[in-house]
This record gives C-alpha cells, structure tokens and sequence, in this order.
C-alpha cells in the first residue's frame, strides 16, 4: 500500500523543515511552503573542490517561495584543510552575492580510527572560519558522535541525525521527540514520508525554536493571532495527518 503525503509536523515549540542536494529536484517550492515547511538547508559543497550544481537554485527556488534557507558543507575529513572546506562552503552558498546567515558543518564521515581530538579540532577550525564570514555556524552530525565528539563544547547549535528506522518511512509526534540536547533533529532521512512539493527521499528536520526568524539572524516578527484550522497551524490537523499516515504504513 502506498503511504499518503504527510504535511509538515506542527509540534509545540518545533518548526518542520528540509534538507536537499543536487539529487532532488523540487518541481514545486510553493507546495513545500503550503504544506507548512518553514525553512530548508541545501548543500553547497563537498571536501576541498566540489561544489553542488543545485545549490544556487535549490536556496532561490526555496527562499522565494517564503522559506528561510542555510547550506551546508560535507566535510571529507581525510583530505583535511577545514578552513578551506569552509571557505569552499560559504563560497558555493554566495556565489551570487547573497549572505547565507545559517552554515551547517555535516561531519559524519571520516576514516576508520581517526581519533575523536582531531574531528573535534576539524570541527573548531572549521567554525572558525565560517563565523569569519559573518556566519552562524551549525553542527551537523550523527547522535553517537555527540559524546566523543563534544559536540557541545562547540557552543553552536546541534543539528543532530537519528532515525527510528532506516528501512520505513517515520514521523514523531509529540510523545516521541528525540530526547537530548539538540537544536536540530534529521528524524527522516532515505525513504521519508513524501510531502507535497517535495522530491523523493528528501531528508526532514524539526527545528526547536519558537523564534524561527531570529534563529535564522532576521527580526522577530510581531506575534498576533491566527487562524488555527491551517495546516501550518493546528495540531488537531497534524494529528489527523498522521493517523492517516500511520493507516498508510499498515
């Protein structure tokens, strides 16, 4: 049985968003706003040379459609020089002159045995140059590494990967947010539940914020009252999308 779209979750004190590369192709970026998406991540680079083709058309597409937008940079840490893959990354993500405020290190990748001071040293002078460029740089890496790594210790926000499975589409409700510290949490990635206006696969995060605009550098909007029967709004909406999401994995 084919499992039904599922809107972006609307959790108290979360906001539903995306990440992409160049393997998705997003037809439709309004569909991904009216579906109740509110931000997105696109890759700008990988290692020391590669910079992602889509990049520059997946952050316009996106932001024009009403989505608050940052990139990320794939770390190959064995070619080392973190601060070049910084530079690379931010480079990619501007390539038209656009500051791009929210710049995620992905650091899930290295060679067996690498110890865990030189990732965390990797990781620190990466953030270092990224917060030269006027940036605020974000973490991203698997929940395991957390610990060893001393992701914390960082003192930039944690965008965190772990899924309840690796083989089926999922999606938390409020009972079963990931506990722990995280800024961020990747709860689907391959294989996540389809929304409509997005590609195939297409990786999903809960961002926890109340202040969505400034988590991303810009002005608070100010609060005011609204309609709660949207999709974007309501949990009652939420609740019945996923029982009828959950219907669909049966």
């Amino acid at each position: 049985m084919s499992v039904p779209e599922l809107p972006a979750l609307c959790l108290p004190g979360y906001v539903d968003g995306i990440d992409v590369s160049r393997v998705q192709t997003i037809t439709d970026p309004a569909a991904v706003y009216a579906a109740g998406f509110r931000f997105a991540f696109a890759k700008a680079s990988e290692g020391t040379g590669y910079r992602d083709p889509a990049a520059r058309r997946h952050l316009d597409a996106l932001s024009a459609a009403g989505l608050l937008v940052g990139a990320y940079g794939f770390a190959r840490v064995s070619l080392g020089q973190p601060r070049e893959q910084a530079r690379l990354a931010y480079d990619a993500a501007t390539s038209d002159g656009r500051h791009v405020v929210r710049m995620a290190l992905d650091l899930e990748s290295c060679p067996a045995g690498t110890p865990w001071a030189y990732l965390r040293d990797f990781a620190i002078e990466w953030v270092d140059e990224m917060r030269g460029f006027g940036s605020m740089p974000v973490l991203y890496t698997m929940a395991s590494w957390l610990g060893p790594l001393g992701a914390t210790a960082l003192e930039v926000p944690v965008w965190v990967a772990q899924y309840r499975s690796t083989t089926r589409a999922w999606a938390p409700d409020a009972a079963s947010v990931l506990p722990g510290v995280w800024d961020l949490w990747q709860y689907s990635g391959d294989g996540g539940p389809p929304g409509a206006g997005l590609p195939q696969d297409c990786d999903r995060n809960l961002l926890r914020t109340d202040d969505l605009r400034g988590w991303f550098g810009l002005p608070s909007e100010p609060t005011y009252e609204s309609d709660s029967s949207g999709v974007a709004h309501g949990t009652h909406v939420v609740d019945a999308a996923l029982e009828e999401y959950r219907r669909g994995e049966d």
